[in-house]
């Protein structure tokens, strides 16, 4: 982090992990985003150490946007892709989830987009499903996976607020190893997430406190940022989050954007 990166605070110094995740059953695994092209030799090489050999693969895609998916004609021409999924519904007013997303897929990557709504799941194997969940915060169109056997909650862009110091740290945050605290959390947040600075947060932070009771989240896995692992862990970042959101609100503001339904306003 040297300044270039536009969604962390210009002072923000060390390193933002980038990550995808990959999800395996002895038959079959799924990946959560396909990472930077950057990346793209050294994720290749990390999954096929790990996926059995020959076992279908899944992409689901958290967002149609470069930090979530320039690596994936690698992982496309190296493994045996069954399907590349991404959330969302058609709407004329949102360009990231309408279908010029699907044609691109398709001249890009040769690949065919399947979408996949808000509380549906895809299967992983018999006994193994995932969760597609209309995310508490975002900016262009994104979604949320939740996995319940591992209880995690990949949040895409959301709750990224976490660093390292140097590029061989690990990426994960302990209860051990935590040391956020809620001056550099307000900093980052309002720096990605801008419009919130003023805005009417209420509806934003009962949707997290609806999504943290309704699902058993030990764990939170970001496509930037470090992990956060642990129950105790994941609390306090809630609680920090939640803290700061309503420190920035304001109850009597109009904000242009619900983030229970991540719709936008049109006039």
């Amino acid at each position: 982090m040297d300044g270039r990166i536009t969604w962390v605070p210009p002072e923000a110094a060390g390193y933002e992990p980038m990550n995808c995740y990959l999800l395996i059953e002895r038959d079959a695994g799924m990946l959560i985003d396909s990472g930077v092209g950057l990346h793209e030799d050294a994720i290749v090489e990390q999954v096929a150490s790990v996926l059995p050999k020959d076992a279908p693969l899944t992409i689901f895609l958290t967002r149609m946007e470069p930090d979530c998916l320039t690596a994936l004609g690698g992982i496309l021409r190296n493994f045996r892709v069954q399907m590349v999924c991404a959330g969302g519904t058609n709407n004329p007013f949102d360009y990231f989830e309408d279908l010029n997303s699907s044609e691109m897929m398709q001249a890009n990557y040769k690949a065919t987009l399947h979408r996949w709504l808000p509380g549906q799941s895809l299967t992983l194997s018999t006994d193994r499903t995932v969760d597609v969940i209309a995310p508490a915060l975002r900016l262009l169109f994104t979604s949320w996976v939740y996995d319940s056997t591992t209880r995690t909650l990949f949040t895409s862009d959301a709750l990224s607020h976490t660093s390292v110091a140097t590029a061989d740290q690990t990426p994960v945050v302990t209860a051990q190893t935590d040391s956020l605290t809620a001056a550099r959390l307000r900093s980052h947040l309002l720096t990605k997430f801008e419009y919130l600075n003023g805005a009417h947060t209420g509806p934003i932070i009962d949707r997290f406190q609806e999504l943290f009771s309704e699902h058993r989240i030990e764990r939170v896995a970001p496509t930037h940022g470090c992990v956060l692992d642990g129950a105790e862990t994941v609390q306090r970042h809630l609680d920090l989050l939640l803290g700061v959101l309503a420190e920035v609100g304001d109850p009597n503001a109009k904000t242009p954007l619900s983030a229970a339904e991540g719709t936008r306003s049109v006039r």
